[in-house]
């Protein structure tokens, strides 16, 4: 399979950012019927 194929790009609106700060390592997980994600960040 041909991963470079099926790449491609990620609309802006789709991306998770917080101004001021870089963003890394997002997760999503369920708890509760409630979904949740965790993030790290750097100033």
């Amino acid at each position: 399979m041909d991963f470079g194929k099926r790449l491609r790009t990620v609309p802006r609106a789709n991306l998770f950012t917080e101004e001021g700060y870089y963003v890394w390592c997002g997760t999503m997980f369920r708890f509760g019927g409630v979904y949740y994600m965790i993030y790290s960040r750097w100033e």
